[in-house]
C-alpha cells in the first residue's frame, strides 16, 4: 500500500510538533508539506522551531527537519475552498451546543 501524502498546518506549534513525532514512522502517512505562520514561512522546519522545540527528550524528526515551511494562509488559499463553504467554516462555533428538541429522541 502506498502511504497517503499529508501536510501539517500549524506545524511549528505544540500540537503540530507532536504530529511530526506521531507521523515520523507511521506506515500509512508520509509528511510532504509543513505550514505555519508567515513568521516561520521560508525557513527550514529546524530553523522555525529552534529554541521552542517542545519535546526535549526527542530530536526533531529527520524526515521533516530540512523541509521548507510554507505560509499557512497560502496553503488554505490553495485548497480552493468555495465561498459558501468558507462562510460556513467562519460561522462554525465548536462550542455552541444544540439542545433543540428536534435533535433528541423521545422515549
Amino acid at each position: 500500500m502506498q502511504p497517503y501524502r499529508v501536510g501539517i498546518v500549524g506545524a511549528t506549534g505544540m500540537v503540530g510538533q507532536r504530529f511530526t513525532l506521531l507521523l515520523e514512522h507511521h506506515p500509512w502517512f508520509q509528511v510532504t508539506c509543513l505550514a505555519a505562520s508567515a513568521r516561520s514561512a521560508g525557513k527550514t522546519y529546524r530553523e522555525a522551531v529552534e529554541g521552542r522545540w517542545a519535546f526535549k527528550d526527542r530530536p526533531i524528526p529527520a524526515n521533516v527537519a530540512d523541509m521548507t515551511v510554507l505560509d499557512a494562509s497560502q496553503v488554505a488559499n490553495a485548497l480552493n475552498i468555495d465561498q459558501q463553504s468558507d462562510r460556513a467554516i467562519k460561522k462554525y462555533d465548536p462550542f455552541k451546543l444544540d439542545f433543540s428538541s428536534s435533535s433528541s429522541s423521545s422515549n
